[in-house]
């Protein structure tokens, strides 16, 4: 029995075409093929998308040119009871980049063992300190200076006096004197299309769990550095209860913190 590829030079321009009405869907494609040198497929048979086809009908050579008429089909009706199980028919991925805002501390110039690093102490204290101390001044003039006072237990300000001179946290804090208390991160997108014929929802899963890269379906093995949760997944029928569309996505993010399962900040480098 020939195959869908060996076949498909022969397959007829305006094919295959898609029916699909109350009582069931498929696919049908016809051909004018040689039969001295292939044959006709038979019911069972994968086809398209590896989908068993459910009728076969050929029409000898009736000019001797010895070419057949050949039409196969994929359709089966919804009263039927359609495939075993809902069969998976064709998958697309597609990927979109997000922004997402987040404060300056997170931006990973400041992280732990970074360039600007301000959460390893130097000189016995992290430069962090002096940055909290910084924003909680009030005082226009103090702030401006970069020098701030430290509040004692009521959260009065004391007669002792900071200046802000460590390198790194000098560097926060510049740029938070220049307006900026937060950063734009880069972050992809994975979703996975899934397109499925019969009766049956394909069924879909819980979300918001972190995802590891590696695990996530098909995604490219340079986007495998960002951490994932599954932020979408959901089945909707396509125009009768013969088809089926099931979406996932997958949101990428630099660091996971939390997801619906764990809230684990300490198996991260902080921030």
């Amino acid at each position: 029995m020939s195959t869908f590829t060996e076949l498909l030079p022969y397959l007829r321009p305006e094919f295959p075409k898609w029916s699909e009405t109350e009582s069931g869907a498929g696919w049908t494609w016809e051909y004018r093929y040689p039969a001295a040198s292939l044959s006709r497929p038979g019911v069972g048979q994968p086809w398209a998308n590896e989908l068993p086809l459910t009728s076969v009908s050929e029409t000898p050579s009736l000019d001797n040119s010895g070419y057949n008429e050949l039409t196969v089909s994929d359709a089966y009706t919804v009263s039927s009871g359609g495939p075993e199980a809902t069969t998976l028919e064709e998958v697309r991925y597609q990927l979109r980049w997000n922004t997402t805002t987040l404060p300056l501390v997170r931006h990973p110039l400041f992280a732990a063992g970074a360039a600007y690093d301000i959460f390893t102490a130097k000189s016995g204290k992290m430069p962090l300190e002096d940055i909290i101390g910084w924003e909680y001044e009030q005082d226009p003039e103090y702030k401006s200076k970069r020098k701030y006072r430290k509040l004692d237990s009521a959260g009065n300000p004391s007669a002792t006096v900071t200046t802000v001179s460590e390198a790194y946290a000098v560097a926060f804090i510049k740029l938070r004197q220049l307006g900026f208390d937060s950063y734009t991160e880069y972050t992809p997108s994975w979703s996975k299309v899934s397109i499925y014929r019969g009766t049956e929802s394909p069924g879909v899963s819980t979300i918001g769990q972190y995802v590891a890269g590696a695990s996530v379906p098909e995604l490219p093995t340079d986007l495998e550095t960002f951490e994932y949760i599954k932020t979408a997944d959901g089945a909707e029928r396509i125009g009768t209860q013969a088809r089926w569309q099931r979406t996932e996505e997958w949101t990428g993010y630099t660091k996971v913190y939390f997801d619906t399962d764990t809230m684990n900040p300490a198996s991260h480098t902080l921030p």
